[in-house]
């Protein structure tokens, strides 16, 4: 779908917006906001709102619902920037609940939301309101699915979901080490992106230490969801410690994730599969925990004990070996090119392109071709095999060009080179459609099932795509050509480039 659609006639948002040091947003307030998943709906017809001049996310347009909760409803915006957020709208007060405390916990869900920045956990990015009197925040937008659907529908690899668990593990370490208790970690709050999991939701979020505090203040209340919530949530009157609960509910996770179903509805002792998960606990029985690794029902042991005190911590958790020895896709950030790459890339360009420049009128000169290559505005992308990158067994270059700058003979010069269009200012998204599009075409010439492809867009406008079932991986390095090396067999690229006209 073009960008371009959503511009029309659609003006978008705030008279004003909370300031992050606004009067009511200090201190720690727990509130009801439910689990909003990103799910995919049929669209809706966009809400006329005011425009402001000055926002720092200017959104041009509001297309479909895509979640919708108790007490919020999210959408899906477009950006001046033609990228797209999610809107998450909060539905008017109940008459039962004063404006000053309805607006301390909307206020404080975001000022808490905004202070993370990790690749784990979503980025909250803006708190408004629109000229309805609704407030509502502007996040990151994940286009995949959250983890709930994702275990439902059986997608998961068993190596898929030990990373996710790792990523999971690695989020939830920094929110701790932030101060925060998330206080409502359960599949539902856990998106994909790609090979990314992005923690969400911190309507029930607690902060535990304010910056000039050294030791952990506890949490009071029953909050959460019952079937994730430790069991001291719900027996304990002089207060509980956030993270520790927190690391029960992300052992839940893991026994959702490893087995597709709940272990028990509640941690209550009026539970009788509770009762008997407690005693068998501490006789360090395992029936629970059958057909797994020693070192995973080992994991499973320490997350789910119920005494808070010897449970397990993030760190002491990330520092089991089967874990540390978990290869996750780190967050890529835009970076100068590494000499190496450079040389590689120049290397890989020269023998597949030599013979046709060497034909034409300027030929082929090394210096000059290096700083094309290489100027300080060109962007690349390469791709590499996991498991071999240097081993070349076959390779596509993609040049990435405006509509005013393409030329249409250029993909008939060469078998190995293709100069293809991308939307013009919407290169966030139209790299990722163009090259899914594109390598599910070559897909169908190795007879491959339909490919996974996703964009991770990073600081500085880098993207990451993966696609497991190639095999390979395509890094933005530094924006103009796009090295694609493809582990797969060798098949006729002339063909191919036909085929793509």
């Amino acid at each position: 779908m073009s960008l371009k659609y959503s511009i029309q006639d659609h003006n978008l948002l705030p008279k004003h917006r909370i300031r992050r040091n606004h009067p009511y947003v200090s201190g720690c307030w727990s509130t009801a906001i439910k689990g909003i998943a990103f799910r995919h709906r049929e669209p809706v017809s966009p809400p006329d709102i005011q425009k402001a001049k000055n926002d720092r996310y200017d959104i041009l347009a509001v297309l479909e619902s895509i979640g919708t909760g108790a007490y919020a409803q999210v959408r899906l915006g477009v950006g001046s920037d033609y990228n797209l957020y999610a809107i998450k709208t909060f539905r008017p007060r109940s008459k039962k609940v004063s404006h000053r405390s309805f607006l301390k916990s909307i206020s404080s869900e975001y000022c808490i939301a905004a202070t993370m920045d990790h690749p784990n956990i979503i980025k909250t990015l803006d708190f408004s309101i629109d000229q309805n009197g609704h407030y509502y925040t502007t996040m990151e937008y994940c286009a995949d699915e959250d983890l709930c659907s994702a275990i439902t529908h059986g997608r998961l690899t068993k190596e898929e979901k030990y990373c996710f668990f790792k990523q999971i593990l690695q989020g939830v370490m920094y929110m701790h080490s932030m101060g925060v208790a998330h206080r409502d970690i359960k599949p539902e709050n856990i998106l994909i992106h790609g090979h990314l999991v992005r923690i969400t939701d911190f309507g029930q979020a607690s902060v535990m230490r304010d910056a000039w505090h050294s030791k952990n203040q506890l949490c009071f209340g029953v909050c959460g969801t019952v079937c994730y919530a430790a069991p001291e949530v719900f027996v304990s009157t002089t207060g509980y410690e956030g993270d520790k609960a927190d690391m029960w509910s992300v052992g839940m996770v893991l026994y959702v994730l490893l087995y597709g179903d709940l272990l028990f509805t509640s941690a209550k002792m009026t539970n009788p599969y509770y009762r008997s998960f407690v005693r068998q606990h501490a006789l360090r029985r395992f029936s629970f925990f059958d057909r797994l690794e020693p070192e995973v029902t080992e994991t499973l042991y320490h997350l789910l004990d119920p005494n808070a005190a010897s449970r397990y911590t993030c760190k002491r958790t990330l520092l089991m070996p089967w874990i540390s020895n978990i290869q996750t896709l780190d967050y890529y950030a835009c970076q100068d090119m590494p000499e190496h790459l450079k040389q590689w890339a120049f290397d890989l360009v020269k023998d597949n392109m030599y013979d046709m420049y060497a034909q034409s009128k300027d030929g082929w000169d090394d210096e000059h071709k290096k700083s094309e290559m290489f100027a300080p505005e060109a962007r690349y992308l390469i791709a590499r095999s996991a498991k071999e990158p240097m081993d070349l067994k076959g390779f596509l270059l993609f040049r990435m060009l405006h509509e005013e700058t393409m030329d249409d003979d250029v993909m008939a010069q060469a078998a190995y080179c293709f100069e293809l269009q991308l939307i013009p200012d919407a290169r966030g998204r139209g790299i990722g459609e163009f090259l899914m599009n594109l390598l599910e075409q070559i897909g169908k010439h190795w007879k491959m099932d339909k490919m996974m492809l996703t964009v991770f867009k990073a600081n500085k406008g880098a993207f990451r795509f993966y696609t497991e079932k190639m095999g390979f991986q395509l890094d933005e390095i530094s924006p103009s050509a796009c090295l694609s090396h493809l582990q797969a067999r060798k098949f006729d690229y002339e063909i191919l480039s036909k085929s793509l006209l």
